[in-house]
């Protein structure tokens, strides 16, 4: 066991390294920078049966309504559109999950729920049927969605999806805590954010062939990216130890009446891949695209994911 004085050591040294990276003004100017993010997409509010809901809507198409993951919201959604869609075939609509953005966590947060607001969006937009992206904590909600209500959703597309995984957590207060304070979190990962790769989903098979420049540009449009963080961190803490852990209770797949389209690679250090093999053997209408590498971004198979995707929401929205 770490000697106590070790971990009071360690806590000092990181708090005056975020001191002195703050002195240098690189917190202000990446506030602004997050700031400028927020509004770019031109979130909106509506009055849906569920309550409120933040969205943005983009393109033309078939409608595709994107679930984001965790650090998520809108700005999220057009990401991973941008990462995993053809650009200008479909109809975008980007949703804040429960806690993100102005979207307030309801009681009551577990993917069922979100599911049923994902349904009322679609309502007060008067759009009838939607092909639905989910993306790793986002991929429960997604599915929830597409069991109970098929006649909203022609197909599914689960990236990179939040599987059962016997993983220990954290614990939650020290979860909050970070997540929480967007100082702390700039800090954190200004100072040590190259060697945090693998909180993204990035093997370290993938990670020790990368140059600085490029884990810097992982850093930067990923893990800082989620500034400022203290909007996101109910929604956060509630996918990290509701929606991830909801999927362990195993879900009815054979209710699923809707075609489902299941993307993994095999090296996911997020979600492993056993477990994704599983599920896709328990869903009735599965095609099961097993990547053998990429982690969990993907990473090298962009172009082949789009065009699968794309081929999919294509084809059943013409059912």
């Amino acid at each position: 066991m770490m000697k106590p004085s070790i971990i009071i050591g360690g806590v000092i040294f990181v708090l005056i390294a975020v001191v002195f990276l703050a002195a240098s003004g690189g917190f202000k100017q990446e506030m602004r920078k997050a700031e400028n993010r927020e509004k770019f997409h031109n979130p909106l509010i509506i009055e849906s049966a569920a309550g409120e809901a933040e969205y943005s809507l983009s393109g033309s198409g078939y409608p595709v309504l994107i679930s984001h993951g965790i650090t998520g919201g809108i700005g999220q959604c057009y990401g991973l559109a941008d990462m995993y869609l053809p650009k200008d075939k479909f109809k975008i609509i980007a949703a804040s999950r429960f806690g993100y953005g102005a979207v307030l966590k309801p009681e009551k947060s577990d993917p069922k729920s979100q599911a049923d607001a994902f349904a009322a969006l679609l309502d007060s937009l008067k759009i009838k049927k939607a092909a639905v992206l989910g993306n790793s904590a986002g991929a429960a909600a997604s599915l929830q969605f597409a069991i109970n209500y098929p006649d909203k959703c022609s197909a599914l597309i689960m990236i990179s999806s939040n599987v059962p995984n016997e993983a220990k957590m954290p614990p939650q207060q020290a979860m909050r805590m970070f997540f929480g304070s967007d100082f702390l979190y700039w800090g954190v990962i200004r100072a040590f954010g190259k060697s945090m790769l693998a909180m993204v989903g990035i093997p370290q098979n993938i990670a020790v062939k990368m140059g600085e420049s490029e884990k810097k540009g992982f850093v930067d449009s990923i893990l800082m990216s989620a500034l400022p963080v203290s909007k996101k961190t109910d929604g956060i803490i509630n996918d990290m130890y509701v929606s991830n852990m909801d999927m362990a209770k195993g879900y009815d797949y054979a209710k699923l009446k809707v075609p489902v389209l299941l993307i993994h690679a095999k090296d996911d250090p997020m979600g492993p891949f056993s477990s994704a093999e599983k599920i896709s053997k328990l869903i009735p209408e599965c095609d099961f695209m097993a990547l053998n590498d990429g982690g969990h971004l993907l990473l090298g198979h962009e172009e082949e994911v789009r065009q699968r995707a794309a081929e999919f929401i294509t084809k059943n929205s013409e059912k």
